[in-house]
């Protein structure tokens, strides 16, 4: 049981907790992210660019929506030229400021939401198991209010949390409703938000929705992966993460 709550786990969440309440302080963009554990950005990519994506993505689905949901891996080609986009925007910049400047990227690919339902497992409120993570959503469609959103508990990315499996990091209902922030980007936004937050939410609509979703994280040692490491190796290479 005490090693539930006193690890190196625990350690890191609160030295980063005391990193992002100084960063609260800085300019707005990352002060925004910070504060509140999300932040969105309007008109990142050109809308033509962003449609052609979602057609070219959207045709191996064989006009079947009838899903929860389906992941589509993103092909190098397209990754690179985004992270390009990233960089001239300074969003990679931004990321970095947030977790550090030894950052890298992984589990990069198109999320498509169909038309069916779902309360279970990852549509659960939960907190990602791998600490304080930013994940970056494109989106490809023009969105309005009664598509699915990502709901976000304000500030809840700065708790400390103690978990010993996947089922402890699942939740039957949010911890503070009144900080629910609903998440929804218009087709060429993107969302940045740290997966230590408690997000997600049951998925109750039927329209279609489509995002490009990637994963950022920082590395180095007494972070959860040390590059430097056979352990660390072999993580990245499960994840097939590269630097950024």
């Amino acid at each position: 049981m005490i090693r539930k709550y006193l690890n190196l786990r625990t350690l890191r969440q609160l030295f980063f907790g005391i990193r992002i309440f100084f960063l609260q302080f800085q300019k707005k963009n990352i002060s925004e992210l910070s504060k509140n554990g999300f932040i969105s950005l309007n008109d990142i990519f050109d809308e033509d660019y962003v449609e052609n994506l979602f057609k070219k993505y959207k045709g191996k689905l064989n006009n079947s929506w009838n899903f929860v949901s389906k992941y589509e891996k993103l092909n190098k080609k397209d990754l690179m030229k985004i992270l390009n986009m990233f960089e001239k925007k300074k969003i990679i910049q931004l990321i970095k400021a947030y977790l550090g400047s030894n950052i890298i990227c992984y589990d990069n690919s198109v999320l498509f939401l169909g038309k069916n339902r779902s309360k279970k497992n990852s549509w659960q409120p939960h907190h990602d198991s791998k600490e304080n993570r930013i994940k970056v959503y494109i989106w490809l469609g023009k969105n309005n209010k009664d598509n699915q959103p990502l709901y976000y508990q304000v500030g809840s990315h700065k708790k400390i949390k103690f978990w010993t499996n996947y089922k402890e990091t699942r939740l039957k209902k949010y911890t503070k409703t009144k900080s629910l922030k609903k998440i929804i980007g218009d087709q060429g936004d993107i969302s940045i938000f740290d997966t230590h937050g408690l997000h997600s939410g049951y998925k109750l609509s039927k329209i279609p929705r489509a995002s490009i979703v990637l994963t950022f994280e920082s590395v180095g040692i007494l972070k959860r992966i040390n590059v430097n490491t056979t352990t660390g190796k072999k993580e990245m290479n499960r994840l097939g993460a590269f630097m950024v």
